[in-house]
């Protein structure tokens, strides 16, 4: 079993480096194509009738984006003559608008984000590490290499950011509220690599350890027995907390970076609006914290190994050494 789980995820891998190092629009398809067959198989689990159906939906839209991206590609060969091309047409806007769309649908940027909720409620843990992270790479890569800052963009990524404010708020599944998450942190990191790809690695390095750990921790069989007692408990509240960007944890930071850096373009209206979904999103995770600890009010505060006073330390401060 593990030969063919390390074969897909190095397929996977693999579609990620063309995505990046491409020359051409074709050999990017190829790259997305390759990294959306190499996590499909990952997805599936016959036992269950909900991850079937998921990984039905999710090669459905990934799918009509590709086909999309495909066409995008074709009539750029025809504007520019070549395969071997990155250049966007100047000329036509059409190609530039189905490239950019696609992108758009494959990663689930506002308002193509309906299918991601859903989808990250029906597979499992370890699968929603690598639709969270690994899968959006190659995507948000793209948008910010090839795709300058402009009205139509802003929108989309403060519509991003709010929608995954106000919809987490009334969530009550870890999943979902993590998928509402990422569209409030996916708003940050296409905001920062449009002015600065340092920031935007920097920030994307935080937000997918933090958000790795929770969906790891949230793996434990018995998490409904939640308990103040475990070291890892404190682990995954300090996780929360440090992605609704509470002082002073790591999250926080790589705020606070984020907005010097958008203060500087004098990207005043963008910034607020950043920040009001991250205020939003803080508040949901407060929501669920206080509601799992209201239930073990007596519960002693945790002892700590070496290992696991490590651990915290890296999800809650430091991380911030990185600025």
């Amino acid at each position: 079993m593990w030969p063919i789980y390390f074969f897909f995820s190095f397929f996977m891998f693999l579609g990620i480096f063309f995505m990046i190092f491409s020359p051409s629009w074709v050999i990017i398809w190829i790259g997305l194509e390759m990294n959306l067959f190499g996590f499909l198989p990952l997805m599936v689990d016959m036992k269950e009738n909900q991850t079937l159906e998921a990984t039905m939906k999710y090669f459905l839209i990934q799918a009509f984006g590709s086909g999309m991206f495909l066409g995008g590609s074709f009539f750029s060969l025809i504007f520019l003559e070549t395969w071997f091309s990155l250049s966007l047409t100047s000329n036509n806007y059409f190609p530039d608008i189905l490239l950019f769309l696609a992108i758009a649908i494959k990663m689930g940027l506002a308002p193509f984000y309906i299918w991601l909720p859903s989808i990250m409620s029906s597979i499992s843990w370890s699968n929603c590490v690598l639709l969270n992270t690994f899968q959006k790479i190659g995507p948000m890569l793209l948008f910010t290499k090839f795709f300058s800052f402009n009205t139509v963009s802003m929108v989309m990524i403060s519509m991003s950011t709010l929608v995954g404010g106000v919809m987490g708020v009334i969530q009550t599944q870890i999943r979902t509220i993590m998928a509402y998450s990422s569209l409030v942190h996916l708003g940050w990191i296409l905001a920062l690599g449009m002015f600065s790809m340092y920031g935007m690695i920097q920030y994307m390095t935080i937000y997918f350890f933090l958000s790795s750990s929770i969906f790891l921790y949230c793996m434990k069989p018995n998490l409904s027995r939640f308990s103040l007692k475990s070291p890892k408990a404190l682990i995954l509240i300090i996780s929360f907390l440090s992605l609704g960007g509470l002082p002073p944890m790591s999250g926080f930071f790589m705020k606070w970076v984020g907005m010097k850096i958008l203060m500087s373009q004098t990207h005043l209206l963008l910034n607020l609006t950043l920040i009001l979904g991250s205020v939003l999103s803080l508040f949901f995770y407060l929501n669920l914290l206080f509601s799992w600890i209201s239930f073990y009010p007596k519960q002693k505060f945790p002892t700590f190994d070496k290992k696991d006073l490590s651990m915290l330390c890296f999800s809650g401060l430091g991380l911030s050494l990185l600025f």
